[in-house]
């Protein structure tokens, strides 16, 4: 155990401080020395972790010296435990550290209320940025400290506030004549496509709403048994039993279940409602059974399922969260890069905004673009000119960073399971991946003269439906009923198509192409403005989203055949 000599609170300083991070540094090297074979762990509490951060970060800037190679060989992981990181910005990050100081140090108020030291944010902001880079092993991080204020709101901006409003209207206990109404339970469910931030926004409303409720249980709903287990744990939680009583899991769900209909407070005047948060709940039928249906509680369900807002109960609502506003996510992406001495650059402003249009507004791609974009020590136009093909994609789509394990805990590489769709959904999926995102007219796939051709690539309306149903189903596509239009974002388009191989890819650009063609309309030039644009306009954007797919990928197509069809179409379309 190292155990640093820390000075008084007034004679304190961060670079005083870091430089004990050296001291850390011999002693981990002279341990790796007489252990050699042995792996390095490190538990790291608090303000401990930024001397670790520091100590590691030395020994790889002295890989000359054996001793501190050996330490880097040796490590096998880090748990952090309440230890703060990178923040929002530079003046983020100080505020952090310097609030879990205050907190355990108890310094005087005025001293918080100092303007920060430049050298110390930008002490700290290079610490944590450059400890990201190295850091390619496996860690764990756990924020403890108390009174740790979400910062959700900055992360999400306007949206943040307007989504818990509408969640407070439904679920926040009502209150009459100073009696908590207890006749009906309230519901409202949060969904949306992976990394579109409900997890987050539920994190949220749990911290900021605490003092509303009597309870709040979260649990994990993603699978049958972890729900079961975490719902198991509720009587222990409440004192209703004692983990040495709890050995009957099925009895212990029907304790808890007991309660929930009829809470009991241990005090007088106590708030008797409570909160249960059922989180990622992609399989619905898997929570059917532990939704009270009487009771003076509030249920608030994040999933990918978009029906959740209506499946349980006729007193319940909810909300499809879309993505970001593009200025949103311009100005998310330079706060997550953090180097605010760029951040007002007008060409980094305009970079994050291209950037920003070809994210789609989705919280778990900027996170992670913004730690890929530390991590490299890139600008945010460095970035969006080496990164723009699906080539440059696959490279970086599985790299992780701290902040997005703290808030997400999947990469754009895991967080979409496409393994799991039925064939004919993979195969809608695939298609949709070579349109253009926005718009996409049903009746492309539907061509009545030739859908019992088995060369066809037209789709049975039974077919369709069933596939669009199990991608609308996972929030992977919308659908305009109106209109009968099609929606997928972008990024999960992206994804689809860094998920299949050389041949198979060429495959689907030439099904698009048939698609479009049999639904092109004939004619003559003559005839194309005042008979033929009405559809042709439509089916423009797809085929421009289309040559640009040939281009990016025309040196690994270059030895299949040309379908004729293709220049064909473009040249009808003058792309």
């Amino acid at each position: 155990m190292h155990q640093p000599i820390y000075h008084p609170v007034d004679d304190f300083s961060w670079e005083t401080f870091l430089k004990t991070g050296s001291v850390l540094a011999k002693d981990i090297a002279q341990l790796a020395t007489e252990f050699p074979r042995r792996p390095i762990i490190f538990i790291a509490h608090s303000l401990g972790g930024a001397l670790v951060k520091k100590a590691l970060l030395l020994a790889h800037q002295n890989l000359q010296d054996p001793r501190f190679k050996l330490v880097v060989d040796c490590l096998s992981g880090i748990l952090f435990l309440g230890t703060p990181h990178a923040g929002l910005s530079d003046e983020d990050t100080l505020h952090r550290h310097n609030q879990v100081l205050f907190n355990f140090a108890k310094a005087a108020a005025q001293k918080q209320s100092q303007k920060p030291s430049r050298s110390d944010v930008y002490r700290l902001a290079t610490l944590s940025a450059t400890f990201e880079q190295i850091a390619n092993i496996p860690i764990l991080t756990v924020f403890e400290y108390a009174d740790q204020r979400s910062s959700m709101h900055k992360f999400f901006g306007k949206r943040s506030k307007s989504v818990l409003d509408s969640v407070d209207k439904q679920l926040l206990p009502r209150e009459t004549q100073g009696l908590v109404n207890v006749q009906d339970i309230r519901l409202f469910a949060l969904c949306g496509m992976g990394g579109i931030g409900k997890t987050d926004l539920a994190a949220e409303y749990a911290y900021s709403r605490r003092h509303r409720y009597g309870a709040i249980f979260w649990l994990e709903a993603a699978g049958v048994s972890q729900l079961a287990s975490d719902f198991g744990r509720i009587s222990v939680q409440l004192g209703l039993e004692s983990p040495n009583e709890a050995k009957d899991l099925e009895a212990s769900i029907e304790i808890a279940k007991a309660w929930l209909t009829k809470p009991r407070s241990t005090e007088d005047g106590e708030n008797d409602s409570w909160l249960l948060i059922f989180d990622n709940a992609d399989n619905l039928d898997i929570i059917t059974n532990y939704i009270p249906h009487n009771g003076s509680g509030s249920i608030l369900v994040t999933s990918r399922d978009p029906f959740a807002k209506e499946q349980y109960s006729s007193n319940g609502t909810g909300i499809d969260l879309e993505p970001l506003p593009m200025n949103e996510s311009a100005t998310l992406l330079r706060k997550l890069v953090t180097r605010s001495e760029v951040a007002k650059n007008a060409d980094e402003q305009d970079a994050s905004i291209d950037l920003a249009k070809q994210l789609d507004g989705l919280p778990l791609a900027m996170t992670q673009i913004a730690g890929f974009i530390r991590r490299r020590r890139l600008l945010i136009r460095e970035f969006a000119n080496l990164y723009a093909t699906d080539a440059r994609y696959a490279e970086m789509h599985h790299v992780s960073n701290l902040v997005q394990d703290h808030r997400y805990g999947h990469t754009l590489a895991t967080a979409y399971n496409f393994r799991d769709l039925k064939t004919p959904a993979w195969r809608l999926l695939q298609l949709l991946a070579f349109m253009n995102a926005d718009r996409i007219r049903e009746d492309i796939f539907f061509n009545h003269e030739l859908a019992n051709d088995q060369d066809s690539t037209s789709w049975t309306a039974s077919t369709f439906e069933n596939a669009r149903y199990e991608l609308l189903a996972s929030s992977i596509i919308k659908r305009n009923i109106d209109k009968k239009e099609l929606w997928i974002h972008r990024v999960i388009q992206t994804e689809v198509r860094t998920s299949i191989d050389t041949d198979h890819l060429y495959q689907n650009f030439r099904d698009v192409v048939t698609l479009l063609a049999q639904l092109w309309p004939p004619g003559d030039l003559c005839s194309q403005v005042g008979k033929r644009w009405a559809l042709c306009e439509d089916l423009m954007p797809h085929l421009e989203r289309l040559y640009q797919l040939y281009v990016e990928y025309s040196k690994s197509w270059f030895d299949f055949e040309i379908d004729l069809a293709f220049p064909t179409l473009l040249n009808e379309a003058a792309v």
